[in-house]
């Protein structure tokens, strides 16, 4: 007769996918720490079927045009005026990207991931936005009227709001599916 394990049933049967090795927590702590996770994607709705690398983002967006009249006019009236290190907001996204699956830089930190839709739930610049949207509209030549994106946005106080309503209207799975698609001649 086998001699009786020492280790509870709840831990032998809970198993981490990276690393193949035991979880020693009892189902309730599973099950909060499950309720955790699933509270935090429930903002974040496209996480699941619609994303990509952040590096990969960064390859794709960092070959769009700068060529942005509309996000330009928006941000040299209300852009970041301080402190401000980038040529264009492509640069501007382009490193953030990079830094992205790291910890951050200097006084902006946060947590690692390398998730693009995460990302760009996470960007608190509306001109970052904007450029992102007239860029790709331009270059895949898409229907889009950002000329009231802005009016509506300039009613903003606060970047933060200003960012909520750009994604409302732009979610990323759009994002996507515009950086999908063949540029047009």
């Amino acid at each position: 007769m086998p001699a009786p394990s020492r280790t509870p049933s709840w831990s032998r049967s809970a198993t981490r996918a990276d690393a193949g090795t035991s979880i020693a927590c009892p189902p309730s702590a599973a099950r909060r720490r499950k309720s955790r996770m699933k509270n935090r994607w429930e903002i974040i709705p496209h996480m699941e079927r619609n994303d990509m690398d952040v590096i990969g983002f960064a390859r794709k967006t960092s070959m769009l045009t700068t060529d942005t009249p509309l996000s330009k006019s928006y941000d040299e009236s209300f852009g970041q005026k301080k402190d401000r290190w980038w040529s264009s907001q492509r640069e501007h996204l382009t490193v953030w990207c990079l830094f992205y699956p790291t910890e951050g830089v200097n006084g902006f930190r946060h947590q690692p991931s390398n998730s693009a839709s995460k990302m760009y739930y996470q960007l608190r610049r509306p001109e970052i936005l904007l450029w992102l949207i007239e860029a790709l509209i331009t270059e895949k030549k898409i229907r889009f009227d950002l000329e009231s994106l802005i009016d509506e946005i300039r009613k903003e106080t606060r970047a933060a709001s200003a960012c909520k309503k750009i994604r409302e209207t732009v979610p990323f799975g759009t994002i996507m599916d515009w950086l999908a698609e063949p540029k047009k001649p």
